[in-house]
């Protein structure tokens, strides 16, 4: 489960090369600075973006920062 190419159907997010997931952004300046109550989309990476794991019929969300 931790390699992305040896399970290819149960976990097509990490080995399809042409996802849809936007290119990680750094944060804006005035991350650290100030905190506003309104949440933010954090960015995905290669390495946070969601994995779906299925054991025996039930669905597991992690990342693969999460799993390695």
């Amino acid at each position: 489960l931790l390699s992305p190419s040896s399970s290819p159907a149960t976990s097509p997010t990490m080995s399809n090369s042409s996802s849809p997931t936007p290119p990680t952004q750094p944060p804006p300046p005035s991350y650290n600075q100030k905190m506003t109550g309104i949440p933010c989309v954090a960015a995905a990476s290669r390495y946070t973006a969601p994995v779906h794991i299925d054991v025996g019929g039930t669905i597991y969300t992690s990342s693969l920062e999460t799993l390695t």
